[in-house]
């Protein structure tokens, strides 16, 4: 059976390693991972039970924030004999299991001179980095490939059948093919720059041509209502409430294939609603200063607006699968580079 068994200091790295964790039973299924072994129940011999919970395990991943050699009592509680974290790594060198330390953010591996002689060779395992912003999720899906590798080549084991065929995590699977729907109008998973663009310029396209009607009808409403006056052409065309109604009618619709494309690209660089909740408070001011004559302001946030799209467009997506489904370039061997 995989067993995967992730040992951190619940002062130090507590909400980090709960990502981390996420992230490798979405990888792993929750029956491979395993954490909070110094969960012992009370009368038992701590010792023992780390043992007892560390000998079937495959790999020990030691998560590293920058408090990790713990404090206690003016010392490191790294140098405390009864210290958990300290026997779980003692413990699982000594019974020959592999050791891979996560180091957090800017975190520095402890040196020699940092940790007591019983797991000195800690210092020389070679560590992953992961970066708890931006990065996370790349760095995460970095270190579930090496330790696929090394679950394969060193103990021949590979990930649950049920997990490499159906994950939405699985990185050896392509993503189907997703049907124009399903690109204009689902909030699920993620779409490739090529796809957004091809997208979003039909989207405008639709948008231009819907302009165009509202604006002849606009037009004609206007010229019908003002008679010989020319001068009320120059009017706001949306100074009643019909108008107004008429324009939410028709545009309203065009808010859901706008924000479904925004969100699946913004998925397919590992951000999700956070960002998408900047484009909903500019295009709600949008409506703001439309319907409140502030042209100036209307016209600055509609430049803002579409720098970010298109700048959104423009960024690369995350290599491989990540926590929004698999790499939508993942179709062939030979997938073309983002």
């Amino acid at each position: 059976m995989l067993k995967i068994t992730v040992s951190y200091r619940r002062t130090d790295s507590d909400a980090i390693t709960g990502r981390i964790f996420d992230r490798l039973v979405e990888h792993y299924g929750r029956e491979s991972i395993f954490r909070d072994i110094d969960s012992i129940p009370p009368g038992i011999d701590f010792r023992n039970y780390i043992n007892d919970a560390l000998h079937e395990t495959s790999i020990l991943l030691v998560v590293v924030g920058p408090k990790w050699l713990g404090s206690k009592g003016g010392r490191a509680r790294i140098d405390d004999d009864a210290d958990p974290v300290r026997i779980e790594v003692e413990t699982a060198m000594k019974l020959g299991i592999t050791v891979i330390p996560i180091l957090i953010g800017n975190t520095k591996m402890p040196s020699i001179s940092q940790l007591p002689d019983s797991i000195k060779d800690f210092a020389f395992r070679n560590a992953v980095h992961i970066d708890p912003g931006a990065d996370f999720e790349g760095h995460c899906e970095r270190l579930t490939r090496a330790m696929d590798l090394l679950l394969r080549d060193k103990f021949g084991v590979v990930r649950p059948a049920h997990l490499v065929s159906a994950g939405p995590d699985s990185g050896d699977q392509p993503q189907s093919r997703m049907s124009v729907i399903e690109v204009l109008f689902s909030f699920k998973g993620r779409i490739s720059r090529k796809t957004y663009w091809k997208a979003t310029l039909a989207y405008y396209a639709m948008i231009c041509l819907t302009g165009i009607l509202l604006g002849v009808y606009f037009l004609a409403e206007k010229l019908q209502a003002a008679g010989s006056d020319i001068n009320s052409l120059r009017a706001n065309p949306f100074d009643n409430w019909r108008s107004q109604l008429l324009l939410v009618i028709v545009v309203a619709p065009f808010y859901w294939p706008y924000f479904a494309l925004l969100l699946k690209r913004v998925h397919d660089i590992g951000q999700g609603w956070q960002l998408l909740s900047v484009f909903i408070l500019g295009n709600i001011l949008l409506c703001i200063f439309l319907f409140a004559g502030y042209s100036e302001l209307y016209n600055w946030t509609v430049i803002i607006l579409i720098t970010m799209q298109v700048l959104v467009g423009c960024i690369p997506g995350q290599p491989g699968p990540n926590r929004y489904g698999p790499d939508p370039l993942r179709k062939t061997e030979a997938a073309p580079s983002r």
